[in-house]
């Protein structure tokens, strides 16, 4: 009896020795802290097109959705260009502080990797291969123009999967040069990312796009705050869950090109 009254004593004494350790953690204050200066800063690469553009008619995706976000929270959106963001992709890399923003926006992939670093909010853009043609798939012995940009998909498997599929593959230096060739005739098809073979099909009329099978890799995008941003990202989540009810989302969505694409199987 005394032994089992003292185990209950020393679990009791756990307990209110955690309570009062949680009492002492400094409460989270970040959305207090830009409610007071009145600006919501976010850092961004010089460009990520759609979703991040050099354009100040055409911001962006992110940038246009981050705007609406400020306003509806009364404050204004500042913006703080990085050089070091869209290398890669993983933004331990980025070089980026809280002293530089309360948001990273502009190629944020919502991974394992990232998560371990940044909080996220899936804003539902998706980044895989995908095939640009006329139509059906193009039949074995066509020659694919290529781009691999700087996606962050695997083109081991990519190149892997067009030639098991029986294609010859032609390099391509940028969208711009995808255009051309396709204009020109010299590709049957082409292959890109598909937020860059957003800039091919509006610049070449009757081609469309179709997803390649999703094992050759695909991810998303979304918005990034730093651990522990509690109550400022309970603030971006509730406007941005508020957008996509009343429809600004989809009409961001369809200015910058990003109709969501038929998830096929693969071609």
């Amino acid at each position: 009896m005394a032994r089992g009254l003292k185990s209950d004593l020393i679990a009791l004494g756990v307990m209110v020795a955690l309570l009062g350790g949680a009492s002492m953690l400094q409460p989270d204050t970040s959305l207090q802290l830009v409610e007071r200066s009145g600006v919501l800063r976010v850092c961004v690469p010089q460009s990520f097109p759609p979703l991040v553009n050099d354009n100040r008619t055409n911001p962006g995706f992110d940038i246009s959705i981050l705007e609406e976000i400020a306003k509806r929270s009364n404050l204004r959106l500042s913006t703080n260009v990085s050089a070091t963001m869209g290398r890669d992709f993983n933004p331990a890399n980025w070089r980026i502080t809280r002293a530089q923003c309360e948001v990273v926006a502009g190629g944020v992939v919502t991974s394992v990797m990232t998560r371990s670093f940044l909080e996220t909010i899936d804003t539902g853009i998706e980044n895989g291969w995908v095939m640009i043609s006329k139509g059906a798939a193009p039949a074995k012995g066509a020659r694919i123009g290529v781009y691999p940009g700087f996606a962050g998909l695997d083109r081991l498997k990519l190149s892997t999967y067009l030639r098991d599929s029986g294609y010859q593959i032609a390099l391509a230096s940028s969208p711009e040069a995808v255009v051309q060739e396709l204009k020109a005739g010299q590709y049957d098809a082409a292959v890109a990312s598909s937020l860059d073979a957003l800039q091919v099909v509006s610049a070449s009329p009757g081609y469309s796009t179709n997803w390649l099978p999703e094992s050759l890799g695909r991810f998303a995008f979304g918005l990034g705050l730093w651990k522990g941003d509690v109550t400022l990202k309970r603030r971006v989540l509730s406007a941005w869950r508020a957008m996509q009810q009343d429809g600004f989302v989809a009409q961001q969505r369809a200015r910058y090109g990003l109709i969501e694409m038929p998830k096929t199987a693969g071609l």
